[in-house]
């Protein structure tokens, strides 16, 4: 069997590292490589994993404020961290992504996320959820 190791789950945006901070306490955890990528630096600071295996995308432009719910603002930003991106995953077998389609970091990264493993050939599998109907009206 391989190393289990090779596996990554990367939570983006709000939602995903929250989902990455809840599976950092499971004991199974361990099996895995645990990544946090998004455009607020709250969001990061408050994620239970190393800081190591955390990604301030587009810190440049967006130093750190997040993108609002702002899908395209969520997509330059993370594009603008491809290449980093790309140094992160591109040893791993397989990736598990998770966000929330709220219109913001991870609506706008995922297509990008989603090109960096089909660039280097990675099996991806994309969890992602909906916003509730509390949470407003979807603009898309």
């Amino acid at each position: 069997m391989s190393n289990p190791k090779k596996i990554a789950i990367v939570g983006i945006g709000q939602s995903g590292c929250r989902v990455i901070s809840e599976i950092s306490t499971l004991r199974q955890a361990q099996n895995f490589t645990l990544f946090a990528v998004d455009t607020d630096e709250h969001t990061l600071t408050e994620c239970k994993i190393p800081s190591q295996n955390k990604l301030l995308a587009g810190a440049n432009w967006r130093h750190g404020l997040g993108c609002g719910g702002d899908a395209m603002a969520g997509s330059r930003a993370i594009a603008s961290s491809r290449s980093q991106l790309e140094n992160m995953l591109s040893s791993f077998e397989m990736v598990f992504f998770t966000g929330g389609l709220g219109r913001g970091s991870a609506t706008g990264g995922l297509p990008v996320l989603s090109s960096v493993v089909k660039k280097h050939k990675i099996p991806a599998v994309f969890v992602v959820t909906m916003p509730f109907k509390m949470e407003g009206l979807s603009k898309q």
